[in-house]
């Protein structure tokens, strides 16, 4: 990654060591004037300058995944409900992740992430929470490989 552009909180890389995942967590969506929300993610992504690689937004109520790909092309995203996906990793009734701050919100996502990419893709195809991660070509890409965590 390059200095002149924003670190993100997950970096995911593959077996073989080339990133293939950057993970941005937010707790809380920006009060802009854009009534917009579905062009939050997007903005967001283009902020980091990569495009060759899966970039996943996560907020405690969704995840949006992007695709690799050229956004000028249109953006391919792939939503998820937030508490149904983490939900083997913290129990999301007792502690809703809206709740979390931003630290602990990374800890989870990372806590999953770690949990997903050493498990196989029956398993998480078994799981209607987690098909998504295999239907979209990310586990395949991320299966066996290494999290960095930003300081």
């Amino acid at each position: 990654m390059t200095g002149l552009f924003p670190q993100p909180d997950i970096i995911v890389y593959s077996a073989s060591q080339e990133p293939r995942l950057l993970v941005e967590v937010k707790v809380r969506q920006p009060v802009t004037n854009s009534t917009d929300s579905e062009h939050w993610p997007s903005e967001i992504r283009q902020q980091f300058g990569r495009f060759d690689c899966y970039f996943l937004l996560v907020t405690p109520e969704r995840m949006a995944l992007f695709l690799p790909g050229d956004p000028s092309g249109g953006s391919t995203m792939v939503w998820a409900d937030s508490s149904s996906v983490l939900r083997e990793q913290l129990d999301t009734e007792k502690f809703p992740l809206q709740q979390l701050d931003g630290q602990q919100l990374v800890s989870v996502v990372y806590s999953w992430l770690m949990f997903s990419q050493f498990t196989p893709a029956e398993e998480l195809l078994a799981d209607p929470a987690q098909q998504w991660l295999v239907n979209s070509g990310l586990h395949e890409v991320i299966f066996h490989g290494d999290i960095q965590q930003a300081a």
